[in-house]
């Protein structure tokens, strides 16, 4: 989802934007301010005047629907960016961008406070046209954050809670644009299904890969279906010319009951050039051969 707005720099030259990806279209989760805004550089955020709060209104469900546990929520990603449309010769200032890197609420913070921050980035205002600055999701910081939930805000869901900020110190009544991304995944009652995030189908698949293989290599067993035994006698036939002293013993294997074909089958399996006709023949089915008291068997 994809929400674009507009925000001023107040009196003092002073402007910013601060975000907290919301997963409901009616939840207050943008804080900007607007040319009549009054604070300094030492004022906390949330102490500006004339600040204006939006919701991000393209979200499909409500904070009533997660309230009931109709939907569970997470943030997979967000981004937020900004960018001055002044016209080109009256553009400049300097712009710090800042993610608390636990989620906490930013309002509390001041221009002077987000600029000393280790992890704040600076940039300056471009005099070209394009964005200026960005705020990425750093990814989650708790387990909670992995999880579907039935808050709004699932990062911080403290009521006015901001965790991402980008102010500006320029010129006063200066617009900027801002243009915020927010990837979401929902599950439940009301969802019209999960989208898997892309490490959530390469992990997964991983270990499907792992169940499967495990569930379908197994010690060969009198219960075994008659295809396996036919796999291996096939195999066993295939590999008979160029066993220089198995002929005989293959000849009472194929005519033996099924115990006498385990036991004899299996030692005749490590002998080594069977092993080497069976490797360099690539039969469908036989995943290895050559240990002491086990075939083991891949299914088809």
């Amino acid at each position: 989802m994809i929400q674009r707005l507009r925000f001023a720099l107040g009196t003092t030259g002073i402007g910013f934007v601060t975000f907290n990806p919301a997963t409901a279209n009616d939840t207050l989760c943008l804080t900007s301010t607007t040319s009549t805004s009054v604070g300094g550089s030492a004022t906390a955020f949330s102490a500006f005047t004339n600040l204006t709060t939006s919701n991000f209104t393209s979200m499909p469900y409500t904070t009533a629907s997660h309230t009931a546990n109709l939907v569970l929520s997470r943030v997979v990603a967000y981004g937020i960016r900004i960018g001055n449309v002044q016209n080109l010769m009256n553009r400049g200032g300097i712009v710090f961008a800042f993610e608390h890197p636990d989620h906490v609420d930013v309002m509390s913070q001041t221009l002077d406070s987000v600029g000393a921050m280790q992890y704040t980035a600076r940039d300056r205002v471009s005099s070209e046209p394009g964005w200026d600055s960005d705020v990425l999701y750093s990814g989650p910081t708790t387990p909670a954050d992995l999880e579907f939930q039935a808050a709004a805000m699932p990062l911080n869901n403290s009521a006015g809670a901001r965790v991402a900020v980008l102010a500006v110190s320029g010129t006063a009544g200066d617009v900027y644009e801002a243009e915020v991304c927010v990837h979401v995944e929902y599950i439940g009652t009301n969802a019209a299904g999960r989208t898997p995030s892309h490490s959530d189908v390469e992990n997964s698949g991983k270990v499907l890969e792992v169940v499967k293989t495990t569930a379908g290599t197994k010690p060969l067993q009198k219960a075994d279906q008659p295809g396996v035994l036919d796999r291996i006698r096939d195999a066993i036939t295939e590999a008979a010319p160029v066993i220089m002293q198995g002929g005989a013993m293959i000849k009472s294997i194929l005519s033996a009951d099924f115990s006498s074909f385990l036991e004899n089958g299996i030692r005749l399996a490590s002998n080594s050039l069977v092993q080497d006709k069976l490797n360099g023949s690539h039969t469908p089915g036989l995943m290895g051969v050559g240990r002491p008291r086990q075939i083991l068997y891949k299914g088809a």
